[in-house]
C-alpha cells in the first residue's frame, strides 16, 4: 500500500470514529463519551509520546472539567469534547483556575475537539488568556485535522513506520467497522425484505417521523393509575409541607420503593394543578428534549428553534402554581450541555413560582444548590411502617385480625421494602390466609439487597408465580423500554409457546409488570438483576421477534432502527444488525439534519 493510501485509510478511520459520535450523540441512545475519552488516551499517548491517564477513575481523584492527564512527566491535562462553543472552554478554564488544576498542570491545560467541522472562536470580551494567561488557543486546542496531520509527518517526514503502524493498528482495532464479509446465502431474501422496509421508511422521513423524543411524549400527562394505593398519611404531609417551602423535592429511593405512589399521593392531596411527566426509559441527553416535547403538546405550543424561548414560553403558559412531576429520572453525569439546558428549565420554573417533584434512584446533583441556587431538598424514602403494611394487607383482602399479627413480623422480615410486601401479601392471600410463621420468615428473611440477594428473590418470583409464568416474565425482561400488550403475545409464541397469555399477564401486572395510564408495561427494574434463566434458542427467538416488530412500523425512527440494531446483535443475528446500520447511516448521510 502506498503513502497515499495509507493516509487515506487514516483519514476514513477517523472519519468513522467522529461520524459515529456525531450519529449518537443525534440518537440520543448510546453513551459514548466515556469510550471516546478512553480511546483518545490511547491515541494521544501514541501519537505524541504522553502518559496520560483516565484522571476520574476509580483510583484517581475527580478533576472537574479535565478527563485525562499526565501529572507526573508532561504535566498537561486534557478535556475531551465534542463542543465548538467558547462558552465551555471559558467555563472549564474557570474550573481549572477555581480547583488550582494549572498547578498541577504546569505545562499545559489542552482541549481535544471531536468534531470534523467548526473551530472554536473567541471574542475581546470572552478571551481565555484573561483566565489562564498561559492557554494558547492556536496550540492548546488540538483538532482531529491536527491529529491526522501529526500521523502524517510520522509517516512522510520523521519516517518511523513501526510507529506509524502501532497507530494504524490502534484505528483498525477499535473503529473499522465490524460488518461480516459475507452474506448467509438462507439469509438472502429475509435481509432483501429487511433492506426494502428501511428503503421504504427512510424515502418517507421527515423531521416529524425521525424526532428522537416524540416516541415518548405523553399528550395527557395525567397521574398514572395505580390500583392498590396505601396512603402514607405523614409522609404526604410532610412531603407537601416541604414542597410549599421549596421549589424542587427530589425523592430517591431503589428500584420499586414506591417512589411512584408517594408521588400520585401527593398530587392527589396537593388539590392544585399537577402534570405528570414520565420520565423512565428516558436518557440524560433525552431529557430536555423529551419534557419540551411533552408539554408543546399538551400545551398546544409549537416548538421554537431558540431553546431558552421556548423555555419561557411554555413556562408562561403553564397554570398558577403547578406541580410538575417528574417520574423517574435518570442520574446526571457532568455534561455540561444538558446539564446547563435542565438547570435554566427547572429555574424558569422557580422564578415562576411553579414546584417540581423528582423521584429517581439516584442523588439530586449537588451542583444545582450550589451553583444554581436552587432551593432543592432531597429526602430518601423510608421503608413501609408496620401500620403501613397493614393497610396494605387489608388492600389484599386480610382480616383485620390477621393484619394484627402478621403485619410486624412482614414488615421487619422484609425490611419495610413495597415490593415484598406485596409479594408477601399476593403470596398468602394465594394461601387463603393460613401459613406457619417460619415459613413466612424462611421466604422473606434477610436484608432485600437485589445485587446480592438473588435466590432470595429468584425464590419470591417462583414462590408467588407459575413456572410458565416466570417464563414469561424473563421472556419481557429483554425488552428495552416499554412495550404493549401485543408484544406480550407475540414473545409468547416462541417455542415452546406459552398458553393463558391474557390471564398470566394479568397476574404479573401491578406486581412484577408495571403500567401507565396509556397502556404501556415495563418490566421492574428488579427482574434485571436476576440471573438469565432463559433458553439460549428460545431468547435468540424473542430478541428476533423484538427486532421484527420494531421495523414492522412505518416509517422506522433511528432510536427504532438502533434498537433493532440491538435486538439482532444480541440473536447474534449480525448480517441483519448490519444491514438496519448500513441504512441508518446512509440516512444520516442523506440527511444529517433530520437527526439533530
Amino acid at each position: 500500500m502506498n503513502e497515499q493510501e495509507e493516509l487515506r485509510q487514516i483519514r476514513k478511520l477517523i472519519g468513522i470514529w467522529l461520524n459515529d459520535i456525531s450519529l449518537a450523540n443525534a440518537e440520543f441512545y448510546f453513551d459514548i463519551n466515556k469510550v471516546s475519552e478512553d480511546f483518545c488516551r490511547q491515541l494521544l499517548n501514541m501519537v505524541y509520546g504522553y502518559e496520560l491517564v483516565d484522571l476520574n477513575d476509580e483510583e484517581n481523584p475527580n478533576f472537574p472539567g479535565l478527563d485525562i492527564g499526565d501529572k507526573d512527566i508532561a504535566k498537561i491535562a486534557f478535556q475531551i469534547t465534542s463542543r465548538i462553543d467558547r462558552q465551555k472552554v471559558i467555563k472549564d478554564l474557570q474550573t481549572v483556575i477555581k480547583y488550582g488544576y494549572e498547578k498541577v498542570f504546569d505545562c499545559g491545560i489542552k482541549f481535544m475537539i471531536l468534531k470534523l467541522e467548526g473551530k472554536v472562536t473567541f471574542t475581546k470580551k470572552m478571551d481565555p488568556t484573561k483566565i489562564l494567561p498561559s492557554f494558547d488557543p492556536e496550540r492548546d486546542i488540538i483538532y482531529p485535522q491536527d491529529i491526522i496531520k501529526k500521523i502524517k509527518a510520522i509517516y512522510k517526514t520523521e519516517g518511523d513506520l513501526i510507529k506509524f503502524n502501532k497507530i494504524k493498528g490502534l484505528l483498525e482495532k477499535e473503529l473499522y467497522p465490524k460488518f461480516p464479509s459475507h452474506i448467509i446465502k438462507e439469509q438472502a431474501k429475509e435481509i432483501k425484505v429487511l433492506t426494502q422496509m428501511m428503503e421504504m421508511s427512510i424515502e418517507k422521513g421527515s423531521m416529524s417521523n425521525f424526532g428522537t423524543s416524540y416516541d415518548y411524549a405523553d399528550i395527557d400527562l395525567q397521574l398514572p393509575v395505580i390500583k392498590s394505593l396505601v396512603p402514607r398519611e405523614s409522609l404526604i404531609k410532610e412531603y407537601l409541607s416541604l414542597l410549599a417551602e421549596n421549589s424542587i423535592l427530589w425523592v430517591k429511593g431503589p428500584f420499586s420503593t414506591g417512589k411512584t405512589s408517594i408521588a400520585v399521593s401527593v398530587c392527589q392531596k396537593n388539590r392544585k394543578n399537577a402534570i405528570w411527566l414520565e420520565c423512565r426509559a428516558i436518557t440524560e441527553n433525552q431529557l430536555v428534549d423529551h419534557l419540551l416535547n411533552s408539554l408543546s403538546s399538551f400545551l398546544n405550543i409549537r416548538r421554537k428553534p431558540n431553546f431558552r424561548q421556548m423555555v419561557v414560553d411554555l413556562i408562561a403558559a403553564l397554570p398558577e402554581e403547578t406541580l410538575l412531576v417528574l417520574n423517574d429520572v435518570v442520574q446526571f453525569s457532568q455534561i455540561e450541555a444538558y446539564e446547563d439546558q435542565i438547570l435554566f428549565f427547572l429555574s424558569e420554573l422557580e422564578a415562576s413560582g411553579h414546584r417540581v417533584l423528582v423521584t429517581s434512584n439516584f442523588s439530586a446533583p449537588e451542583i444545582f444548590t450550589y451553583k444554581y441556587g436552587l432551593r432543592v431538598v432531597s429526602k430518601n424514602i423510608p421503608p413501609f411502617l408496620p401500620d403501613e403494611t397493614a393497610q396494605l394487607l387489608k388492600t389484599y383482602g386480610a382480616s383485620p385480625e390477621i393484619t394484627d399479627v402478621l403485619s410486624g413480623q412482614i414488615t421487619s422480615s422484609t425490611q419495610g421494602h413495597p415490593l415484598l410486601i406485596r409479594s408477601a401479601a399476593k403470596y398468602l392471600k394465594e394461601r387463603n390466609w393460613k401459613i406457619n410463621d417460619e415459613e413466612l420468615i424462611a421466604i422473606f428473611s434477610g436484608k432485600f439487597d437485589p445485587s446480592t440477594d438473588k435466590a432470595t428473590y429468584g425464590k419470591l418470583l417462583r414462590e408467588t408465580s407459575d413456572k410458565k409464568t416466570v417464563e414469561l416474565l424473563y421472556r419481557l425482561k429483554y425488552i428495552i423500554g416499554s412495550f404493549s400488550g401485543t408484544i406480550v403475545y407475540e414473545v409468547a409464541q416462541i417455542e415452546p409457546a406459552i398458553d393463558r397469555v391474557g390471564e398470566r399477564l394479568n397476574e404479573l401486572s401491578d406486581l412484577w409488570l408495571h403500567q401507565n395510564c396509556y397502556g404501556k408495561y415495563f418490566v421492574s427494574p428488579l427482574i434485571k438483576h436476576l440471573d438469565d434463566n432463559v433458553n439460549l434458542e428460545v431468547k435468540k427467538g424473542v430478541y428476533l421477534a423484538l427486532a421484527k416488530n420494531v421495523l414492522c412500523v412505518n416509517p422506522v425512527s433511528p432510536i427504532q432502527a438502533s434498537s433493532a440494531i440491538l435486538y439482532y446483535s444480541f440473536a447474534n443475528d449480525f448480517n441483519n444488525a448490519a444491514m438496519v446500520l448500513i441504512k441508518l447511516l446512509q440516512a444520516f448521510a442523506k440527511s444529517p439534519e433530520l437527526f439533530f
